[in-house]
């Protein structure tokens, strides 16, 4: 019986098929470890950025928390940062009206610090004259440097209605007597309507309270 034998075409046939399965094998091989590198190196580039996010993190909070510390102020500390004397342009003086020189008398008391003297004299102007604007304003100011808050919150605000400067100025003060107050939401009403007058008398301290009473309620 003759033993059966692959013909030399045969042969070669297999060897074909043999190599190109090698080669197929060698490819696949080639593919499993450029994804094994790449899921690798992915894993390495997320665990880097992850590494570096946390770092990051860490940082602002280190950062954040001393500058939150610094930058956040009671209302009695922005009050005294932001209060400053009101400064009147000059002396009234009429040798023939008495009141004249009184509210000037009062003026130089309150530009030296003589507050009693200031306050006694502006209230008497007041009761001569309730309406005028610059009585009012003399006397709200003389309240809110001795700290009658209320009593010049009251003058300010009868002061608003005569508009023009005086509105401007008794704004910003009843502002300040607010925040002192620690009414924060009528201070930032006092403050708004500044900021959108477009008025340029306290305009940078405007702005700067009104990021600074931010995290007040």
């Amino acid at each position: 019986m003759e033993k059966n034998r692959l013909s030399d075409d045969e042969f070669l046939e297999v060897i074909r098929e043999v190599r190109a399965w090698k080669k197929r094998d060698a490819e696949r091989s080639v593919r499993l470890e450029n994804w094994k590198r790449k899921r690798e190196r992915n894993r390495k580039i997320r665990i880097s950025l992850f590494t570096i996010s946390g770092v990051a993190a860490v940082i602002l909070v280190v950062l954040w928390l001393p500058w939150k510390g610094l930058n956040s102020k009671t209302p009695d500390e922005l009050y005294q940062e932001f209060y400053s004397p009101y400064q009147f342009a000059s002396d009234y003086r009429d040798a023939a009206n008495r009141t004249v020189n009184l509210f000037s008398q009062a003026v130089r008391a309150y530009r030296k610090g003589n507050f009693c003297k200031a306050e006694l004299l502006s209230d008497s102007l007041t009761v001569v004259d309730h309406v005028n604007p610059d009585y009012l304003l003399l006397s709200g100011l003389v309240k809110i440097a001795i700290g009658k808050y209320s009593n010049a919150i009251e003058k300010f605000n009868a002061v608003i209605t005569h508009g023009g400067s005086y509105e401007i100025n008794a704004r910003w003060y009843l502002a300040l007597a607010f925040l002192k107050e620690g009414k924060i939401s009528d201070c930032r009403t006092e403050l708004r309507f500044l900021q959108e007058s477009g008025n340029s008398y306290f305009k940078n301290e405007v702005n700067k309270l009104l990021r600074k009473i931010e995290h007040l309620k």
